[in-house]
């Protein structure tokens, strides 16, 4: 059975049972106190359990299990209470955000779970959502709202983490009989109490058969989601499951409008809209990073690292094209290379072919025997990322296309028999907005690699995509093999002015993460992923020659080279082509600084083949 279907059904049961709370109080039968009272006593139905377990704990462990369901229902009457005064659309959504923050922070605090990148991302997502409702709120009812909402989600969060903690040193039927019992036993303490007492007196005693048969049809419907939920978490792992809880919220806005008859206009209505997403986009990061955080490869396993050279890049480096290179073969020893078969270098006047610099890199590639990855196109690395020939500039979108296709079937026909020839790359981030680029027409690049199947039908293509950014789902389905980039640190055109070179707030895992959704997408299990640039070098506002050394060393550290490698032998790939051969060997010769060579040096005699 499909995990998804049964999740998101779990969410719309629950979701459905939270609007109905909030009609059934509003009937006013039932007050926050008897609600609470009665949900409390319902965990009594799990002494049901014992039959099928062993409920021994320790007594060292009896009195957290308790604390935890006492807490549990001291959560649920404060989100009674928010309920009954606030509107179902804005009181759930805030108390379902902050309770996974607090659960977050008390989490990292009493289970020294660390917080992740992800988490960290995923908490502002949260706390926009809330803040976003607390200002949409009747401005009388708001202080209100942030002291039931804000302890609610304390209580909530704190009891989550203490049943975590409960269920790590018992087994599950123990574990949760002796939190229901803690809930139990709040309640009929309580009870104890001749003021309590009072409270749970209906004011319409008349109505109470007919509302609490609502009342219990309703805890059935909750009971059958939460049941659904735990079936989802039993198909597959919770986090995942976890991830959709914001399809709950979804459920309560239409229905809050459709029974509530809650407000859904103008300035509300917006506010609304965006809290409910920043909150479903919170709770979804939530459970993809610590899904993600599962997904790991040995960090010890056979891993092939390769690099990129590019001509382009030592040209304006200053640097020897040819000694640079052959430096970086004999030295570093890398095991496979990409290389670049730039038009504007190959095709400077129409017609007029020149294949002496790639043809010196390409043999002595094979002299060596290494398997290159020939890149192709008009968007290939390197700024300006569109190497296009002077020749070309004035020329229309549909004309510049009619002269690439020449140009690509020339390269392909040259190299075609290169005993080094591994893989083709059609184009360079094809679907990244980056860079001095024409505009391209659609089809470009189905146009491309038709092209290039038709004259080597032999010789695999790849298609290359943005790691972070990117969906790789329009890359990887047209090409035999996907290559992603993986940036850690970048000068993002859009943050980089206000922040400066900012470090991406995803793991490692996320790659796994994304390599497993996309294979499903696309249908192709068994496509192989790699890694076509793999950052080892700064990136800043300005290029590397015009930026001072030590801005460079300081965006880009040794110390940080080393985690850069940690990091992707993390992310499960199996074979990786750094960026930046061409920097270390500018930084060891024109600036006496050999660490970042020496340290590529280290890795490669370690790379498989």
């Amino acid at each position: 059975m499909n995990w998804l279907f049964v999740a998101l059904l779990s969410q719309f049961l629950l979701g459905l049972a939270a609007v109905f709370d909030r009609v059934i109080l509003k009937r006013g039968v039932f007050n926050p106190w008897s609600y609470a009272f009665w949900l409390g006593l319902l965990g009594l139905f799990a002494l049901v359990l014992i039959p099928f377990g062993n409920v021994v704990i320790p007594i060292s462990l009896i009195g957290t299990a308790l604390a935890a369901g006492a807490l549990f229902c001291l959560g649920l009457l404060l989100l009674y209470f928010a309920l009954h005064h606030s509107e179902a659309s804005i009181s759930l959504p805030i108390i379902a955000g902050f309770s996974a923050l607090s659960a977050l922070l008390f989490s990292s605090y009493l289970l020294h779970i660390p917080v992740g990148q992800g988490e960290s991302f995923g908490f502002w997502f949260l706390v926009f959502g809330g803040l976003v409702l607390f200002f949409i709120e009747e401005r009388g009812m708001r202080v209100r709202m942030i002291l039931l909402t804000t302890f609610s989600a304390l209580l909530l969060g704190f009891s989550q983490v203490l049943t975590k903690y409960v269920y790590l040193h018992s087994t599950f039927i123990a574990g949760f009989v002796w939190v229901k019992i803690g809930g139990v036993l709040l309640a009929l303490l309580a009870f104890l109490i001749p003021q309590f007492r009072q409270k749970l007196q209906s004011e319409k005693g008349a109505e109470i058969k007919t509302e609490s048969a609502y009342y219990l049809a309703n805890r059935l419907v909750a009971g059958i989601g939460s049941f659904l939920f735990s079936f989802a978490v039993f198909l597959a792992h919770p986090a995942l499951v976890e991830s959709v809880q914001g399809f709950q919220y979804v459920i309560i806005f239409i229905f809050g409008a459709l029974l509530l008859h809650e407000k859904f206009r103008g300035r509300v209505l917006w506010g609304k809209i965006l809290a409910i997403a920043f909150i479903f986009s919170g709770l979804l990061v939530f459970g993809l990073s610590a899904y993600s955080g599962t997904l790991k490869k040995n960090p010890d396993r056979p891993i092939v690292w390769g690099l990129t050279f590019s001509t382009a890049f030592t040209d304006q480096l200053g640097l020897d094209w040819r000694s640079s290179y052959i430096a970086i073969l004999d030295e570093l020893q890398p095991k496979r290379l990409r290389l670049v078969a730039y038009w504007d270098e190959i095709e400077p006047k129409e017609n007029k072919f020149d294949f002496s610099r790639l043809d010196i890199l390409m043999h002595e590639a094979e002299k060596r025997n290494l398997p290159v990855i020939l890149a192709v196109g008009m968007k290939l690395p390197r700024w300006p990322e569109c190497h296009l020939p002077g020749w070309v500039e004035n020329l229309s979108t549909g004309e510049k296309e009619a002269k690439l296709q020449p140009f690509i079937a020339e390269v392909v026909r040259h190299y075609v028999a290169s005993p080094s020839l591994y893989l083709w790359q059609v184009e360079n981030e094809p679907f990244l907005p980056f860079g001095t680029c024409p505009s391209r027409p659609g089809g470009f690049l189905d146009n491309e690699i038709a092209l290039v199947r038709s004259i080597d039908p032999a010789h695999q293509i790849l298609i290359s995509d943005a790691g972070e950014t990117g969906d790789w789902i329009r890359a990887a389905s047209r090409g035999d093999v996907f290559g992603t980039t993986m940036y850690r640190k970048v000068y993002s055109r859009i943050l980089g002015p206000f922040f400066g070179v900012t470090e991406y707030p995803i793991g490692p895992g996320a790659f796994l993460l994304k390599e497993k959704f996309v294979k499903y997408f696309t249908g192709k299990p068994d496509e192989r992923y790699l890694v076509i640039e793999l950052q080892a070098e700064p990136w800043q506002h300005l290029s590397i020659p015009e930026t001072p050394i030590k801005t460079q060393i300081n965006n880009f550290t040794p110390a940080y080279f080393q985690e850069v490698i940690s990091y992707a032998q993390a992310a499960g790939f199996d074979e990786y082509y750094l960026w930046g051969a061409e920097w270390w060997y500018y930084m060891k010769t024109k600036h006496a600084r050999p660490e970042y060579w020496n340290m590529a040096g280290e890795l490669f005699n370690q790379s498989a083949l």
